[in-house]
């Protein structure tokens, strides 16, 4: 998967001070709160061929947190009139 620039962008984030570039580099997002008033990050992910592959297979998708917490998170893709395919 690569991160991509998408239309909405209104924040880019860094890299923590304790990685290399090698290690991580800048990714864009949308930073806001949602219906219920929580803040959040919005980045936008694009599959190449083989992540297409795995997911048309039926391979699971994994996320992977890096640090020492895990905050609620949320996976999904957006329909052709631009809304959330997700049950909330």
């Amino acid at each position: 998967m690569l991160p991509i620039d998408f239309p909405e962008t209104n924040i880019v984030l860094g890299k923590p001070n304790d990685m290399t570039d090698e290690q991580c580099m800048p990714l864009n997002a949308y930073q806001g709160h949602d219906d219920d008033g929580f803040h959040f990050f919005l980045t936008a992910w694009v599959p190449n061929k083989e992540d297409l592959e795995a997911l048309n297979a039926g391979r699971p998708l994994f996320l992977k947190v890096v640090g020492n917490g895990f905050p609620p998170l949320a996976m999904y893709t957006m329909d052709v009139q631009n809304q959330c395919n997700s049950p909330r």
